[in-house]
């Protein structure tokens, strides 16, 4: 009779936090920690503080569920293990079908009694799975020592926390992706030999690398946002005429410039959206200070060595046609044959 009286408590207990409005699961950080603590925290305010609340995380290339946090009064086994194989738990159950279930008693349960000792003193549980984009990556679980102490009004409470649940996870997941790309991104930018600086559609300066910084001399911070025709020797009509010549298929030679005492090579390319809209330009500049002071070198030897030989050669051809004309005395056939051939 008591137990009875008992069990209608916590059932009352639980028909009441129904109406209880949840609060928003975090969806603005990608600290999952924060994420699980604020979702049991929800768990709690639907439950109570005497069940023992669980979120587990899916890993599929093991076959487990690996515990990511757990709090109430009595700790599971799964919860002092830390992974749970997926093939042989009760709670693998809810993974496989993606579906919550509602475990009055584990040990009349058909379908769990098999894992009865495994459940330790507690009697009843509510899983409910966590999906992101329709495949379960995780649980909810909510045990008690007593049976029967959950209703399906409450399972259908702790369903709505495990969505939002699901959609934080999700969302923390991107996040964390979203930041790694970026960081790998940062990370080629700022390694390359060459300056690297990116224009948006509205000719605004977007990014730019520690070297294109170093070659125009100034910081990205001071010109983020800012006209790009202020900082930039080739204007927005000069690109825009090298764009159309690389959009109708050709490759135009770098536009040569000198800035700062260097000598660079240009190229400019466009930059599209998905559906092939314009979102910007991006300008690759290569340092060729070296090779064209190399080059002018190989100039003025060339033209050196020209000047130079043309001065004797000048000589020579005089004086052989002073012996071809018979001044240095008579020559015959054969010396006027080759004397001929040098003029």
């Amino acid at each position: 009779m008591a137990n009875s009286s008992k069990r209608a408590a916590r059932q009352s207990t639980a028909r009441e936090s129904v109406t209880q409005p949840i609060e928003p699961v975090l969806d603005r950080t990608s600290d999952l920690h924060s994420i699980f603590s604020e979702t049991l925290d929800n768990v709690v305010e639907i439950v109570g503080s005497r069940p023992t609340s669980s979120i587990y995380l899916v890993d599929e290339d093991q076959r487990e569920l690996v515990l990511g946090m757990q709090r109430g009064v009595l700790e599971t086994a799964e919860g002092r293990r830390g992974r749970t194989n997926l093939d042989e738990s009760w709670m693998g159950l809810v993974v496989s079908r993606g579906e919550p279930r509602l475990i009055e008693d584990f040990g009349l349960d058909p379908e769990t009694s098999q894992w009865s000792r495994d459940t330790g003193l507690f009697r009843s549980a509510m899983i409910v799975p966590l999906k992101s984009q329709e495949q379960t990556i995780g649980i909810v679980s909510v045990l008690d020592l007593a049976p029967g102490a959950f209703t399906s009004e409450t399972l259908k409470r702790l369903s709505e926390v495990g969505k939002l649940l699901g959609i934080s996870i999700e969302n923390a997941i991107l996040k964390r992706l979203q930041a790694r790309v970026q960081s790998l991104s940062n990370a080629i930018l700022n390694s390359m030999a060459e300056g690297i600086i990116v224009i948006d559609d509205e000719n605004h300066v977007i990014m730019m690398n520690p070297v294109m910084e170093d070659m125009l001399g100034v910081s990205l911070e001071s010109v983020l946002g800012s006209d790009a025709d202020s900082i930039l020797p080739i204007k927005r009509k000069d690109r825009e005429s090298f764009l159309k010549a690389v959009r109708r298929g050709r490759k135009p030679p770098p536009i040569k410039i000198t800035l700062n005492d260097r000598t660079l090579d240009v190229n400019i390319r466009p930059i599209a959206g998905e559906q092939g809209q314009a979102m910007g330009t991006v300008l690759a500049w290569h340092d060729i200070t070296e090779l064209a002071r190399v080059d002018q070198m190989k100039t003025e030897f060339i033209s050196i060595v020209s000047h130079e030989l043309r001065t004797p050669l000048t000589s020579i051809k005089g004086y052989v046609d002073l012996v071809l004309d018979g001044d240095a005395g008579e020559i015959n056939e054969l010396q006027q044959e080759f004397l001929a051939g040098c003029g």
